[in-house]
């Protein structure tokens, strides 16, 4: 997530390649849709769980601008007022206004 946040591409491959099973907040960051499929069908609850820092996957999905994961996220029932559990306050919304990939 740090490589993410800080936009280091180079960095981002070694470590996804390095940790091939992504949670689903690292999958829907990286786009990886597949994984986010699969994590969603093994528990559908995940939809409204949030990060250790308070965020949803929706919430990782609009910031990184990862519209087909976005997408997914919305079909499986992602909460699109979902509101950060943190010190922010922000609703995906806010992220993606933020992101601006």
């Amino acid at each position: 997530m740090i490589a993410l946040y800080y936009r280091q591409a180079d960095s981002l491959k070694v470590l996804t390649a390095a940790k091939p099973e992504l949670d689903l907040f690292e999958a829907t960051s990286t786009g990886n849709t597949a994984r986010v499929a699969q994590l969603l069908d093994s528990d559908p609850a995940l939809i409204s769980s949030y990060s250790v820092d308070g965020f949803t996957a929706l919430h990782f999905a609009s910031f990184f601008a990862e519209e087909a994961a976005a997408t997914l996220l919305l079909k499986r029932g992602a909460d699109v007022t979902a509101v950060a559990k943190n010190a922010t306050k922000v609703m995906p919304l806010h992220s993606a206004a933020t992101g601006r990939m």
